[in-house]
């Protein structure tokens, strides 16, 4: 203890608490001397031997002596050993001796741990049956036949839990004892926690591919599941619009069964969207399609579409066409299409209505007044048939030709008073007397392109199973490493090191997953 030099200015009574302090300070610094001197000079341990005294009479300074010159050194001091449960070890350790030393006492005590809750009994600690050792209550007696002699120590694990161990083993000897510190670590067998770490990377593997494919299917399969109900909701839902999107949704099945799941989710979204766009404008959704289903019954008149003209025929497949891509477009549209379709068909009626009465006109005509009037109403019938219904510069001068045309033969036929007409010409008659054939059907266009090599796709199977296998092997290894191996006392805390190690293994498959994800990420923006 060091003196308080601020108590020097105390007065009174306290001097004496400063001489009290003086005092032991004083006693402090020799028993410091004492050790000092201890320490380079070695003296007798001051305990007698627990080996009896030949005689109680002897002198102690001569006693003291032979003490002093008494040594037994241990090679290597201490004893360390590593394992697992179950296997025993043994070691060696060299006992050399200086002095008179002809008998040992080994006495093992038991190692324990650091909280102090497991013991590794003494009596798992035992010499070799190969040296000649009597076995005491408390340990061994051993017979020094020359001055170094090898001791060859069993340690016996049996059932010792896994954890850290610590003690010594005990010398003694005439004049003086020796303690051999000793380390003992245990942990489990490989097998349990190699288990643990392979379940977690099934876990892994089982959390990463329902993520990848589980998850995106049942979300996928949940919203075709809305979407159908949605459908059947709605009875007055355009059959244009309901034909899309099963379409879509036939289509989004078959992707899924690709596992595309990216595509699969953007045809749904094409047709939850087109689906909205129905709900928002229904009522203009079902005018324009009333309207377009009254013109469609219109054109029917003229026939069945393999009979019709061509001009006709247009007109019914832009109908056609107007229906069916009207879910990729809005009411108003739809209707700018029906009514240029309606003008068309407008244009139609009104020519044939003119060629038909010019018709019925040259019939009051004379013979020989007649001339080449009728070839020229059906050459311009035969021109209304094949012209495109949108070719309003050539229809407008077709119109103004016949109507000069009209003018002559109204003039002509009122030359003859009393004229009745012989017959009518008929403008559904007017062909060129092949037979129509119709065009294909209108489709979307699309194209669906799919190219399937088995040697490549086996290829790439291949690939991905084994650099799978490899990177989940390797992560597994790092961890088993990490955790297990350099790990003297695994198992000690069974409940942080076996669920460190089931981390590991779902979080080994988890950064496999991550960056197999970052690699495809860089691989398409490259």
């Amino acid at each position: 203890m060091k003196p308080d030099f601020r108590l020097i200015n105390y007065r009174g009574t306290e001097l004496r608490v400063i001489g009290f302090k003086f005092f032991l300070l004083l006693a402090t610094l020799c028993f410091s001397y004492a050790i000092v001197f201890s320490q380079k000079a070695p003296a007798a341990d001051p305990k007698p031997s627990p080996s009896p005294s030949p005689s109680p009479a002897a002198d102690q300074k001569t006693g003291a002596g032979a003490a002093a010159q008494a040594e037994l050194t241990v090679d290597p001091a201490e004893i360390t050993i590593s394992t697992i449960r179950g296997d025993d070890q043994s070691r060696s350790r060299l006992i050399s001796s200086k002095g008179s030393i002809k008998e040992i006492r080994i006495i093992p005590l038991d190692l324990e741990t650091e909280s102090k809750r497991s013991v590794f009994p003494a009596s798992a600690i035992n010499i070799d049956p190969q040296v000649k050792a009597q076995k005491s209550q408390d340990g061994y007696l051993l017979q020094l036949s020359s001055e170094s002699m090898a001791l060859p120590l069993n340690f016996k694990m049996g059932n010792a839990p896994s954890n850290e161990y610590k003690g010594e083993i005990r010398i003694e000897y005439e004049g003086g004892k020796k303690s051999v510190p000793v380390t003992i670590r245990i942990k489990d067998r490989p097998g349990p926690p190699l288990l643990v770490l392979l379940t977690g990377i099934l876990l892994g593997i089982i959390v990463t591919r329902y993520r990848e494919k589980g998850k995106p299917r049942d979300e996928l399969m949940v919203r075709i599941g809305k979407l159908r109900t949605r459908i059947n909701a709605d009875p007055e839902l355009d059959q244009n619009f309901k034909s899309r999107i099963e379409a879509l949704l036939i289509e989004a099945g078959s992707l899924l069964g690709t596992d595309k799941f990216e595509d699969a989710g953007k045809t749904m979204k094409t047709a939850e969207d087109i689906m909205d766009k129905w709900l928002k404008g229904r009522e203009d959704w079902l005018s324009q399609f009333k309207y377009r289903q009254d013109m469609m019954e219109k054109v029917r008149e003229f026939g069945e579409p393999a009979s019709m003209q061509p001009y006709i025929l247009a007109v019914w497949r832009g109908l056609e066409d107007a229906g069916r891509d009207a879910s990729d477009e809005d009411p108003s549209k739809l209707r700018k299409k029906l009514d240029d379709l309606s003008q068309q068909l407008n244009r139609y009626n009104k020519m044939t209505s003119m060629l038909e009465k010019m018709s019925s006109v040259i019939d009051e005509v004379d013979e020989g007044e007649k001339g080449d009037w009728p070839d020229k109403v059906a050459q311009w019938a035969a021109q209304l048939n094949g012209m495109k219904p949108d070719d309003e510069a050539t229809f407008k001068t077709m119109s103004e030709t016949v109507e000069s045309a009209m003018k002559e033969v109204q003039k002509a036929a009122a030359q003859k008073p009393g004229a009745t007409a012989k017959g009518s010409f008929s403008f559904g008659a007017v062909t060129d007397g092949a037979g129509i054939m119709p065009g294909a059907p209108s489709t979307r266009a699309r194209i669906e392109e799919e190219i399937k090599a088995r040697d490549a796709e086996w290829r790439l199977k291949l690939f991905k199973r084994v650099t799978f296998v490899i990177a989940v092997s390797l992560m597994a290894a790092a961890g088993f490493s990490e955790l297990y191996i350099s790990k003297p006392t695994f198992g000690a805390n069974a409940w942080s090191d076996y669920f460190s190690l089931l981390a590991w293994g779902f979080g080994a498959e988890a950064t496999r997953s991550s960056v197999t994800e970052l690699m495809k990420t860089w691989g398409n923006r490259a």
